[in-house]
Parts: C-alpha cells; structure tokens; sequence
C-alpha cells in the first residue's frame, strides 16, 4: 500500500471510526435499527453504520 493510502487509512481508524461509533452507541438502539433515515437506500443509522464500516474496511 502507497504512503498516502496508509496515511488516509490511519486517519479513517483514528478519528472517523471512533466518531462514527461514539454517535450510534448515542443513539436509542430501537430508532437505530428502526427509524429510516435515508428514503432513498430504505437505509436506518444500523445499515449506514454498517456500510460505513464495510467501506473502511474495503479502502485499498
């Protein structure tokens, strides 16, 4: 893997990680795998956390 591509990596596990558990964990757990909030995707705060993640963990 490329210097910058690790370097970005780094930056997604540091700081985009973290931020994106801490603000579902503050979320009601029935709204988080419940509520729609994306119309669009049908998607809830569950499926994007979720494919957030998959993104990361896809990063070349």
């Amino acid at each position: 893997m490329p210097e910058s591509q690790f370097f970005t990596l780094n930056k997604l596990i540091e700081t985009r990680i973290l931020e994106l558990i801490s603000d579902y964990l503050s979320l009601d757990p029935n709204y988080a795998k419940n509520a729609i909030i994306n119309s669009d995707k049908a998607s809830t705060s569950y499926i994007m956390v979720l494919s957030q993640l998959q993104s990361i963990s896809d990063f070349p």
